[in-house]
């Protein structure tokens, strides 16, 4: 389990920024603690809710079976009057054996019972009966006058034989038995007792009807939730009073109380009509009854689910502000560093004239300063190094230029040396004016980069000299396009070109040659060509000199030194897209070109140069 995690965790993390990984961690471990630590305290507020709604309801439960065991005795009360009453024994020895007229009733015997009927509003009426004697006496309450008075009389008798010597009986809740003048259709419950005479003979049996209101009143007036319901429940599982009419039979409802009423004291939780209900059931300590209450959970729950839906509320609220705050976190946190993020891809570009502009006194504050210390430092190194490569650059053009300069005059004292050998000093004077000219040229004031113009005329001096010295072996035309002219240059670029096509190409095949120099701009190059009709070279030899041109890498031509220091200086001055490349077709002849990028920048510094 822990490795499935692990590799999910790697997962949703590999690959991300800091921002996300920060905010994914911190906001995953705020809100598991956060709901984590909700539920436990809902959990524990719930459980404490439900066990203070059992006890509450305990405690009304036993505080309202105080005061129905208070109203059981004060009818076991007035029984116990009844059943004392010298008065109440009198009337029963003397009663005769037969049902007394109304006349008897109203003078006689009512006056003796009617006192206890309403010395208590609870009770309905009072019956003293001797099914023996055939006698029946009612109090005020019984209507003599309803056609059902043969039928309540005959009802009441068998009370009187049934309970016989039974000692103290309840009968649970019913509706009225007899036609009433004042409690019709009302529910009544039954005290049944016999009564005795001073030699504890029979003399009849007292039946006290209570109202079974005065009871199922007392579970009204408690402070209980809505829908709750109490029963005042038998042995036998008959219902003595309760507050919703409820008719317990055969039924699942039924079964429900009757398991509460067996266990005497304590609750439980039932489903009843459809819903969980809580039982709470107290057994009476007057008489044999148990009282029950059922609440629905939902209903005695109700605060507390009120309060969890606002722990709740207050947990998403704490939650979104722990997802907000943790985002500002994590964005604050790595706000510099994206920052810095974005100055070192610029350096990497290329562009060090930046500066992190991070001023925080954390870690990301003192990288900041470290880097922008490092790229202070890299700047002043690449200062120093750009200076001492250029400082390396001019050593090794003047050095070129050294070698050059004598390679050309070698060749131009065995020109002269030929010329005096055959006698020719006419010639002589020509050619040592020309290398006069040439040199003076070459010289030009110390100065590396010259106008065109002045090139082009450095190399026809040479070709002049060289004419001069073979004759009419070969014949040379210029072709320069007037911007090219007054554009500048390297010196002593073209010379080199002139001797190796007049020497390699020109002199080595049979009849009269031609050597053209050209010039022109295109696409932003100055292009230099020296073009002869020579032999040309093979297609080998010339991919092997333009790929070592290109590469940059040395090319071992002892034969032709000078066209080697003339592509060096190029690209050490012009770069690697500028230098010399060469065209040839064996038999044909050759084409050397020369590409210089132009700088105006620079030729207006030349301007301004040869104008001082």
């Amino acid at each position: 389990m822990m490795r499935w995690i692990r590799e999910k965790a790697f997962l949703l993390f590999w690959g991300k920024s800091i921002n996300y990984r920060i905010f994914m961690m911190t906001a995953t471990i705020m809100v598991i603690a956060l709901l984590v630590l909700a539920q436990w305290i809902v959990n524990i507020f719930s459980n404490t809710l439900e066990n203070r709604a059992k006890q509450n309801m305990s405690n009304i439960l036993e505080q309202t079976n105080k005061l129905i065991d208070v109203h059981i005795n004060r009818f076991v009360n007035t029984s116990n009057l009844i059943f004392n009453d010298p008065n109440m024994i009198s009337l029963c020895e003397g009663m005769p054996s037969q049902v007394p007229d109304e006349y008897y009733l109203a003078n006689t015997a009512n006056p003796i019972i009617n006192k206890y009927v309403l010395s208590d509003p609870s009770i309905v009426s009072i019956m003293l009966v001797n099914q023996r004697k055939h006698w029946f006496i009612p109090s005020a309450d019984f209507d003599y006058y309803s056609s059902g008075v043969p039928t309540s009389i005959q009802h009441y008798f068998t009370f009187a034989d049934e309970f016989f010597t039974r000692g103290m009986i309840w009968v649970p809740s019913h509706p009225i038995d007899y036609s009433s003048k004042e409690h019709a259709n009302e529910k009544i419950i039954k005290l049944i007792r016999d009564v005795y005479n001073q030699r504890v003979a029979y003399e009849g049996t007292m039946i006290i009807n209570i109202s079974e209101r005065s009871i199922s009143d007392l579970f009204r007036n408690v402070n209980t939730p809505d829908s709750t319901v109490f029963y005042v429940i038998d042995q036998k599982s008959r219902v003595i009073s309760g507050t919703d009419g409820l008719q317990l039979g055969d039924n699942e409802e039924a079964k429900t109380f009757y398991a509460a009423a067996k266990q005497g004291d304590g609750s439980m939780i039932a489903e009843f009509r459809g819903k969980p209900h809580l039982f709470v059931y107290h057994k009476l300590a007057g008489v044999d009854w148990v009282t029950v209450g059922a609440v629905p959970v939902e209903e005695m729950l109700k605060e507390r689910d009120r309060i969890v839906h606002g722990i709740w509320i207050v947990v998403m609220v704490l939650l979104i502000v722990a997802i907000l705050g943790t985002w500002g976190l994590s964005y604050s946190i790595t706000k510099p560093i994206r920052k810095l993020t974005g100055i070192m891809r610029d350096v990497r570009s290329g562009n060090l004239n930046v500066k992190a502009e991070i001023h925080t006194r954390d870690e990301i504050g003192m990288l900041s300063h470290s880097f922008n210390m490092m790229l202070n430092r890299i700047g002043d190194l690449l200062h120093q190094l750009q200076e001492s490569h250029e400082k390396e650059k001019q050593a090794e053009i003047r050095a070129l230029q050294a070698n050059i300069n004598p390679h050309f005059l070698y060749n131009t004292l065995e020109s002269v040396i030929w010329l005096a050998e055959s006698g020719d000093y006419e010639e002589i004077t020509v050619l040592i004016s020309k290398l006069g000219k040439y040199y003076r040229l070459s010289l030009s004031r110390g100065m590396e980069v010259v106008r065109m113009r002045d090139e082009i005329a450095h190399a026809e001096h040479y070709l002049a000299i060289e004419r001069i010295r073979h004759g009419d072996k070969f014949s040379y035309e210029i072709d320069v396009d007037d911007e090219v002219m007054e554009r500048e240059c390297l010196k002593l670029i073209l010379q080199p070109l002139v001797e190796n096509a007049l020497h390699h190409g020109i002199l080595q095949k049979a009849g009269r040659g031609h050597i053209a120099i050209r010039g022109r701009m295109e696409d932003g190059f100055i292009v230099l060509s020296v073009e002869d009709n020579g032999k040309g070279m093979a297609r080998e030899r010339l991919d092997e000199i333009n790929s070592f041109f290109r590469s940059g890498r040395s090319l071992d031509l002892p034969s032709s030194y000078g066209i080697k220091n003339v592509n060096e200086r190029l690209q050490l001055k012009y770069g690697k897209d500028c230098g010399l490349f060469y065209r040839s077709e064996e038999g044909v002849g050759t084409q050397a070109e020369i590409r210089i990028a132009v700088n105006t920048a620079v030729d207006e510094a030349l301007k301004e140069a040869f104008i001082r």
